[in-house]
């Protein structure tokens, strides 16, 4: 850790998250006492904070200047003092990747020897600019219309092009010890302050553009900061607001932080390191530069409650107020009864402060404070004496509110009150330390009508910096006003009444309507049959029960063309003599994969799989295709076309021709693989836009995709999870209708729609998330139940084969189980939603409804035969993608082919050639040509 010292030089490296500390002096002002000025450099890890000695400087220096080159990822330090008192005019630099200094000598005119200038980093330019300042040559400076060896000139510097004076002699009064910061919006340097021998100390604003060149403004108003030297000051980009802290004012010390808004040029105060003890201190916090004031607060007074701006005005109003109690004494009378002493209010427009002098009323009620219509509170007496014994002096409750306050919003909730930070405090301004109440102390919300019951009473954590109920909560009392939130609490802090999104969105679902008993007798009406949304929805029933049956008869007609034992021989594939060969003993069945890659790449291929399964996207199977994404993206839709014209999905075909000999040829046979692939290839390659968005459309449609055979799953359950999703986006419309807009008869009227884009961003996103967990994800995990893989074994014994049948059977099962459950469930719940609306709202579920279906089945597909045929056009300018997809695709071999089995295009007639099947993996195609086939 550094030593203690004074007049050094700070830097932040934003990239690293690093301070860097260098030189100073532990010498007087004036002194020249030797070895008391420091080179040495610390280091302080933001993330770590953790300190660290690096390598010292060439040249010991204190009142320096110093940025950081942000290009460069250096720290750049010019001139300041020598421990012999010498001013320096050389130019430092320190960069931190090789923990090395060097003595720059940069080319042109440099600047003349002076200390207590001041240098900021242009962002924008990549410059340091350094300006003002103490020197020993003595200049004539046409501002003052006088010669001085203060300066008020402006220079840049950059590492290719060295010093470049910019402004001789700058429109302001020339100081140096002024604080100043780079305002990289406006392009400008701000600056507060400094020392001029022929003015003393200023308090004058001045600030540099490249466009209106210096300018000068001198602070104004009875509460302005004090004119200062030697003082600090920091920005903050976003908010665009310089904070500027000490200096010396002249006799001592200042403690007073105050910040600039750059929007208007008004300086504020915002925290005393002590408390205010004059009657003169002023009222108002706020002082505006130039002739005109400008009064300005800050947008959120509780940022940080022992660090907020109206830390000031509370110890002036806490003294106030206990002034006003005593300068009432004539009336103790009367506020004995009431309790109140005297108060003092201070509304801004942003906040309201009011200062309560409270007396304690043995065996009295509680003491009724009014802040504004919206705004009120009761203090037990036994509150009171508590304050009482924990002060030892004269104490104060200081109550402050702000009417919004995004800050305090986050992403579940929202604010549907005005903040309220009550607390008590000595007449020092100290927070009297009451964490238990002797009594909860009432705190009455002013909220709109219809979000009262549904509002939460909550305090702001400050530590987890989020709302919290402990030690809070809800008045249940029966006799308040409509409109009107009571909450108790049993700690002073700050408190609202939030409106939790996700809690709100389930309370104005329609399962409380729709699953009630009365719900239910519903159902037995005839009124709601008649209604056009009751029959589509009886309609879509009866089609789905005939798409299941389609799938039943599509399952028995494959069985008969693909025998079980050859669906067995694919996916229980017996290694044998690859066994003695590779020198394995495999006891437990593996799955097969499309590659033998690592675990991470296991990972991220069902990663992969999973995401494009949820969002319904026939997404990379692999993520190793991704090395070559353009040849990829082409391999990718000529598989899909050959799947489809195959009648086969892309994995059956991938085992298929993978398999042994036997079921090779019988299933590529069946479904014409070879063929179909070359026609694929042929058609797709030579296709237009256009045309291949039309090739494209119904291979991507899930509908139409359900007739292709599979080994793997089978169409009745491919068709059962197409319904499952139709009807689980029918149920989620059903259940969160309301908070989507429209109530349901007999809902509660609070659940209305929500008033702002906000709110409904919020609701839209939570009813989003339950709607993928009840739909999409139920079906993920459907399909990975009853997902079926290619096992290896050495050896598949009659044994082994009946037990992992017995378990498939098992998992399907389950999946039929938990199918008809979930089918039962949306269809009763649907039902009784359809049998408890009211027409109109019926309709509109309807609406919502189609909305759905036509995104899964209309517009989704269509965007990715779009997508799809978009990309592979794109890609198939390149010469060089369409001859590797080419080569992929067919090589020549002489091989006999069957007559059956025709795979040349008319345009390789007379050609010797090949067509290979389409695997997931197109990176293993070139392994799988035809003169392997039989």
């Amino acid at each position: 850790m550094p030593e203690g010292r004074w007049m050094h030089s700070a830097v932040l490296d934003t990239a690293n998250r690093a301070i860097y500390i260098f030189g100073g002096s532990k010498r007087s002002l004036g002194s020249t006492t030797p070895g008391t000025t420091f080179s040495d450099l610390y280091s302080f890890t933001l993330a770590t904070e953790q300190w660290n000695q690096l390598s010292s400087g060439p040249v010991a220096s204190s009142r320096h200047a110093a940025v950081w080159d942000t290009t460069r990822g250096c720290m750049i330090v010019f001139g300041g003092e020598s421990d012999n008192g010498t001013k320096l005019s050389g130019m430092q630099e320190y960069f931190a990747k090789s923990d090395e200094w060097t003595v720059s000598s940069p080319t042109g005119t440099a600047p003349s020897a002076r200390l207590g200038h001041l240098a900021v980093w242009d962002t924008l330019s990549d410059v340091m600019l350094m300006c003002c300042g103490h020197g020993d040559a003595s200049v004539y400076v046409p501002y003052t219309n006088s010669w001085s060896t203060t300066y008020n000139d402006l220079w840049s510097y950059a590492a290719g092009t060295g010093w470049v004076e910019l402004v001789p002699s700058g429109s302001f009064t020339p100081r140096g010890e002024a604080a100043g910061v780079w305002d990289a919006t406006m392009g400008s340097i701000l600056g507060f302050g400094g020392y001029f021998d022929q003015v003393g100390h200023m308090n004058s604003m001045f600030g540099y553009t490249a466009t209106s060149n210096w300018t000068e403004e001198t602070v104004g108003g009875v509460s302005a900061p004090l004119p200062r030297d030697g003082h600090a000051a920091t920005w903050d980009p976003q908010a665009r607001q310089l904070y500027m802290l000490g200096g010396w004012v002249g006799s001592t010390y200042e403690g007073v932080l105050w910040r600039l808004d750059a929007a208007n040029l008004s300086l504020l105060s915002v925290r005393s390191s002590t408390a205010a003890t004059s009657s003169t201190a002023p009222e108002s916090t706020t002082a505006a530069t130039g002739a005109t004031p400008a009064s300005t607060s800050a947008p959120s007074v509780f940022v940080q409650t022992e660090q907020s701006e109206y830390e000031a005005a509370i110890g002036l109003l806490s003294m106030l107020a206990l002034e006003s109690s005593s300068s009432n004494s004539s009336n103790s009378s009367a506020n004995a009864s009431t309790g109140i002493l005297g108060s003092i209010m201070v509304d801004d427009g942003l906040s309201l402060v009011v200062v309560w002098a409270l007396k304690l009323v043995s065996g009295g009620a509680p003491v009724e404070l009014e802040l504004s219509g919206a705004l009120s509170l009761g203090v037990p007496q036994e509150v009171i004496a508590q304050a009482t014994e924990t002060s030892s002096d004269e104490f104060v409750l200081v109550t402050a509110s702000v009417p919004s306050a995004a800050t305090f919003a986050t992403p579940s909730e929202s604010l549907i009150s005005p903040l309220l930070s009550v607390n008590f405090r000595a007449a020092d301004c100290r927070r009297l330390p009451m964490h238990a109440l002797a009594r909860p102390v009432e705190l009455r919300f002013g909220v709109q009508s219809n979000q009262s019951n549904q509002g939460q009473c909550r305090f702001w954590d400050e530590e987890k910096n989020r709302w919290s109920e402990k030690g809070v909560r809800r008045s249940d009392s029966s006799d308040l006003a409509v409109g009107t939130v009571v909450c108790l609490t049993s700690h002073l802090t700050i408190f609202a009444v939030v409106l939790e999104a996700v809690k709100t969105v389930l309370q104005c679902s329609t399962a409380a309507q729709v699953l009630s008993a009365e719900g239910f007798r519903n159902i037995g009406a005839v009124q709601w049959l008649r209604g056009t949304a009751s029959i589509f929805f009886l309609v879509s029933i009866g089609l789905f029960a005939v798409a299941l049956a389609w799938g039943w008869y599509l399952d028995l007609k494959a069985s008969r063309t693909i025998p079980a034992e050859e669906v067995e021989a694919a996916l229980m594939v017996s290694r044998m003599g690859q066994a003695h060969k590779d020198g394995e003993e495999t006891e437990e069945p593996r799955e097969k994969s499309g590659q033998e890659g690592g675990c991470c790449m296991n990972c991220l291929d069902s990663s992969v799989w999973l995401a494009s399964s949820i969002f319904s996207i026939p997404a990379t199977d692999s993520v190793s295709e991704l090395l070559d994404a353009r040849v990829a993206t082409v391999n990718r839709c000529i598989s899909s076309v050959h799947s489809f014209r195959a009648g086969a999905c892309r994995q059956s075909i991938k085992v298929a021709m993978a398999g042994k000999d036997q079921l090779r040829s019988s299933l590529s046979r069946k479904w014409q693989i070879h063929y179909h692939a070359a026609v694929a290839v042929e058609k797709f390659l030579s296709s237009s836009w256009l045309q291949r968005v039309m090739i494209l459309l119904p291979c991507m449609h899930p509908w139409v995709t359900l007739r292709l055979a599979s080994i793997f799953r089978p169409h009745v359950v491919r068709a059962a999870l197409v319904i499952l999703k139709l009807v689980s986006a029918a149920f989620t419309n059903a259940m969160f209708f309301t908070s989507t807009g429209t109530q349901a008869m007999g809902s509660d009227d609070e659940c209305t729609e929500p008033q702002n884009f906000s709110e409904k961003l919020l609701a839209a996103t939570i009813v989003g998330f339950f709607s993928a967990c009840m739909g999409d994800v139920l079906i993920v995990v459907l399909a990975l139940v009853q997902r079926r893989n290619v096992l290896i074994r050495d050896r598949w014994t009659e044994k082994m084969k009946k037990s992992q049948l017995r378990r498939w059977r098992a998992r399907r099962l389950i999946f039929w189980f938990v199918w008809f459950i979930a089918i039962v469930f949306s269809i009763l719940y649907t039902t009784s939603f359809l049998a408890n609306v009211s027409a109109p709202d019926a309709s509109r579920w309807l609406e919502s409804t189609g909305v759905s279906v036509l995104q899964d089945f209309l517009f989704r597909p269509l965007l990715l035969a779009l997508g799809y045929a978009t990309c592979s056009t794109l890609v198939l300018c390149s010469s060089h993608v369409r001859e590797t997809v080419e080569k992929q695709w067919t090589r020549p071999a002489a091989v006999d082919l069957s007559p059956a089995e025709p795979i040349c295009s008319t345009n390789d007639a007379g050609k010797d050639c090949k067509s290979v099947c389409a695997v997931e993996d197109d990176s293993l195609v070139s392994n799988i040509i035809m003169s392997e086939l039989v």
